[in-house]
């Protein structure tokens, strides 16, 4: 079941920008996260043998499978909705 419509599309587009920017956020992080377990062997990694090599692997997909696409995506849809804002399509 999807929730109902509210607010104004200009509302919308300010929650995405948020939404946007936390996430932005947390890709700083994990990528900082990830700098410092610099060191690990790629076989290890590849092996996920250790606690820390299974991190590493973990966030390396995380921001590779997801974060990065995500964030891409978003960075599409907010230029969509600015071209439509600029059109005067949306009120």
């Amino acid at each position: 079941m999807r929730p109902q419509q509210q607010g104004k599309p200009e509302d919308l587009f300010r929650k995405m920008g948020q939404f946007r920017g936390k996430l932005e956020i947390f890709e700083r992080a994990a990528r900082d996260f990830l700098g410092s377990l610099d060191g690990v062997p790629e076989a290890e990694v590849e092996a996920m043998v250790t606690p820390r090599a299974n991190i590493l692997g973990t966030l390396e997909c995380l921001l590779a499978d997801d974060l990065e696409p995500t964030l891409r995506k978003l960075g599409e849809l907010d230029g969509l909705l600015k071209e439509e804002f600029a059109l005067g399509g949306a009120a």
